[in-house]
């Protein structure tokens, strides 16, 4: 996304607190945010895939846990992509507990 709108990343790191536990960010998964991520775009969805700025070995297997608690806490890394909402075929919004995997 070519913007500096802040928003952006505001709504990612909502979903991503909403949808904790819930939603396992799935690739191709779509997640509806309900309404225009932000004002000035008619976008209202994110499509999960993986990151296109890092490397592979940068964005899967991170492990996060304290040293000597290896492989407890580890962590994978996903893009968001902002979509239109009649691109995605399914999704639901993050009031509504979880996201649906169009896979």
């Amino acid at each position: 996304m070519n913007s500096t709108n802040v928003i952006w990343a505001h709504a990612v790191g909502f979903l991503a607190e909403q949808l904790r536990g819930t939603c396992p960010f799935s690739y191709g998964s779509t997640i509806n945010f309900g309404e225009r991520i932000v004002p000035e775009s008619e976008m209202t969805a994110f499509c999960v895939f993986a990151p296109l700025v890092l490397d592979r070995d940068d964005y899967l297997g991170i492990d996060v846990g304290l040293p000597g608690h290896e492989g407890h806490d580890v962590i994978n890394i996903q893009g968001m992509y902002p979509i239109h909402g009649d691109c995605k075929s399914f999704g639901v919004t993050p009031d509504q507990g979880g996201c649906i995997d169009d896979q």
